[in-house]
């Protein structure tokens, strides 16, 4: 059977005793039906070997995840920087990282199929995304993005006058006890810190650029929801009433120390034409 290598994770002493459908579930972003749906294709690995859903990790299992080939399916990504150790990548809107059980298009992971993921983008945001070409540049990327020492800003639009211009949401996180395909604020949570500043004013709106200090799943989403300003277009966590056929959210700049050289480089993404139709109108 044909497989496309998709990553490689690494059980955390925080991950043991985790069922591996539930490991796979919260580091992938995906239902835990479709965790098991991969394990029953024989798409995860444990070590060289297969498991069943119910198997618990222990601490530093490594857990190889794959995906079926889509045939004849083609996307274009464009790219923004490539050489011998990176790729970065400006990711459109409607594209998931991974593949995943129930989802048909081509993903990232399947266009750039001999580089490696070491963070990701939710389906419905756009913007900067960085890829590893080697072992070694995949072991310094999430050893960057592990130690937060990777700059990430993102523009979103939230509904609401949010004031003050400058703050931060200091939110701890954990996956939803009662939906879980959501995240939910938690006093037991892991800790989740945002730092926004605005942008601009609309009538109704705020335009914010949020520099996101940890990488938790759905974060800036969650985040302003929890304080009464949900973004613009995310029927999840905010208002399925907007007229709009994505989440007003952008990966705008992605800032890290090269893999190689160790100097620090920055990268850019323009504001995609429909975010900014949308700015337009509200003007």
């Amino acid at each position: 059977m044909n497989k496309i290598f998709i990553q490689k994770l690494t059980a955390r002493k925080a991950d043991a005793g985790t069922r591996l459908d539930i490991f796979l579930a919260e580091k992938l972003d995906i239902s835990r039906s479709q965790g098991q749906k991969m394990i029953k294709e024989g798409l995860v690995l444990v070590g060289d070997q297969t498991f069943t859903s119910s198997y618990t990790l222990v601490a530093r299992d490594q857990v190889t995840t794959y995906a079926m080939p889509k045939n004849g399916l083609k996307t274009d990504i464009p790219v923004i920087f490539e050489d011998k150790d990176i790729l970065v990548i400006d990711k459109p809107s409607g594209i998931t990282a991974h593949p995943a059980p129930g989802e048909n298009d081509i993903t990232v992971a399947e266009v750039f199929g001999k580089a490696t993921i070491v963070h990701r983008l939710d389906k419905g945001t756009s913007g900067v995304m960085v890829l590893a070409k080697n072992t070694k540049a995949a072991e310094s990327l999430r050893s960057q993005f592990q130690a937060r020492k990777v700059s990430k800003k993102y523009l979103a639009l939230v509904h609401g006058k949010l004031q003050p211009e400058e703050g931060v949401i200091d939110m701890p996180l954990s996956r939803s006890l009662m939906q879980r395909n959501k995240i939910a604020p938690a006093d037991e949570g892991r800790d989740a810190k945002t730092l926004y500043k605005i942008v601009k004013y609309y009538p109704g709106f705020t335009l914010v650029e949020a520099n996101p200090k940890t990488g938790r799943t759905h974060q800036i989403r969650v985040h302003f929801s929890a304080i009464g300003f949900p973004l613009f277009g995310d029927a999840r966590y905010g208002k399925s009433t907007d007229e709009t056929d994505r989440m007003f959210l952008h990966a705008a700049e992605l800032s890290f120390l090269h893999p190689t050289t160790s100097k620090r480089v920055t990268f850019k993404s323009k504001l995609p034409k429909e975010l900014e139709k949308i700015l337009v109108t509200l003007d």
